[in-house]
């Protein structure tokens, strides 16, 4: 019979969730002293690792909003002149209609 995969992949909440499971690990004894160093030293890792994440999304957060507000900037530019270039063909077949009528 075939094993099921899943397609699941690790996010930065259950990192913080890991880190969380380590700290009340610890402080409930579940772990041996000659343990302990190994167990630290993932800790360490993985709040570091947290912790850059966090950061990098801090800095990116300005960006973000402002090539949001560049692209909803455009967006109005485009929509003002397709409606101009509407609104120059509305004219002109008006004027032909105009010219066609008066022949």
């Amino acid at each position: 019979m075939a094993e099921e995969t899943t397609n699941e992949n690790l996010t930065i909440a259950d990192l913080q969730t890991i880190v969380n499971i380590i700290d009340t690990a610890t402080q409930r004894g579940a772990f041996r002293a000659n343990e302990l160093k190994v167990v630290g030293s993932v800790y360490e890792k993985t709040t570091a690792f947290l912790e850059s994440v966090s950061e990098a999304e801090k800095e990116a957060a300005p960006e973000a909003e402002s090539l949001e507000e560049e692209a909803e900037e455009e967006a109005a530019r485009l929509l003002a002149k397709k409606k101009a270039e509407e609104e120059a063909v509305r004219l002109l077949a008006k004027k032909k209609a105009e010219e066609g009528g008066e022949e």
